[in-house]
């Protein structure tokens, strides 16, 4: 397979429908959203869901990769060749700070934005989670953890090189990630990217688990939100290494 590495087309394309795990229908993401809220009984009700599936999973490697441990080593690894890619384009960001969001028990902290930043500051929902990560990373350049969802996290006067999100963004609703990626975007500093690593479908239509209250976006949905979000795509990539039984994941870089 050809890794996908070109800049960003002009002319987004918003795809319409997709179903869910318990066979469901619907016309578009927006119909989604109000069916399933108003079903659940609103949004704090849709994070609930996703809470406790979390709580329920073992704080290491195997728990956060939901038992797919052994895709840990192919996805660090093309992470850091993305980092890597980064550095080459057109004012390319400073390697200094970066935010891992939805950092879990600093798993790619440790393995990826380690090995690429100065420093580190990570934000997790599940304290349990960020408990162990602190223990994984004492001594190390990981600087600061907080404990909170990244839909209600304020970034409070900080500001990053690199804001890295992977499998976190998947659980927002479209407004709530609209609104996110805005507030990442005032958190950059010059030259500064907002990177996004996320189950993506490719041919299709979306997704949503009912197990534990995730969309899986199509490529063209996710380019909607990031144009809503005033962004711009700057480098997309595929993830090559990938068992074929799950959902194909893509790299974007934005600013």
């Amino acid at each position: 397979p050809v890794a996908i590495l070109a800049q960003a087309s002009e002319k987004v394309v918003m795809d319409t429908g997709g179903e869910d795990t318990e066979g469901r229908q619907y016309d578009n993401p927006s119909t989604m959203w109000k069916q399933q809220l108003e079903e659940q009984g609103g949004e704090s009700k849709w994070y609930a869901k996703a809470y406790d599936f979390w709580a329920k999973q073992e704080a290491s490697v195997s728990g956060v990769l939901g038992g797919y441990s052994a895709t840990n080593e192919p996805d660090l690894s093309e992470s850091l060749q993305f980092l890597d890619l980064l550095g080459r384009i057109a004012s390319p960001p400073t390697f200094g700070s970066v935010l891992d969001a939805g950092a879990g028990i600093g798993r790619i902290t440790q393995g990826c934005l380690l090995k690429k930043f100065e420093s580190v500051d990570l934000v997790e929902s599940d304290a349990r989670y960020v408990e162990t990560a602190k223990k994984n990373l004492a001594g190390t350049g990981a600087a600061n953890f907080f404990c909170a969802p990244i839909q209600a996290f304020s970034f409070a006067g900080r500001s990053y090189d690199v804001i890295w999100n992977q499998w976190v963004l998947l659980y927002l609703t479209d407004d709530h990630l609209v609104s996110y990626l805005q507030r990442c975007r005032s958190a950059l500093r010059p030259n500064g990217v907002i990177c996004v690593k996320e189950n993506v479908v490719l041919k299709g239509n979306f997704v949503v688990d009912n197990d534990d209250n995730s969309i899986t976006r199509t490529d063209g949905h996710y380019k909607e939100i990031f144009k809503q979000a005033g962004l711009q795509l700057i480098l997309e990539k595929r993830q090559l290494r990938w068992p074929t039984d799950l959902f194909p994941v893509m790299m974007y870089a934005l600013r």
